[in-house]
């Protein structure tokens, strides 16, 4: 088994991922974007979905994720 198929969702803030919107959705994508590449090294469109993500959601907000995991990960190092 691929360390892809052992994904596992992180816990969101009790709702799930295709009910959040706005900049409550891209604050929960940063978080699942930074636990899936601690765990595999990448995140891939496919990873965001095989954890709840509506290919809909990630087109809509992976940039502005994308950038708020960054900055992130830079504060925390």
């Amino acid at each position: 088994m691929s360390a892809r198929t052992r994904l596992t969702a992180p816990i969101t803030h009790g709702r799930s991922r295709p009910e959040l919107k706005g900049q409550e959705a891209v604050s929960q994508m940063a978080d699942d974007m930074r636990v899936i590449k601690t765990r595999v090294g990448s995140v891939t469109c496919e990873d965001l979905g095989m954890i709840g993500w509506m290919m809909v959601q990630v087109d809509h907000h992976h940039a502005a994720a994308r950038e708020l995991a960054e900055r992130l990960s830079l504060a925390a190092a």
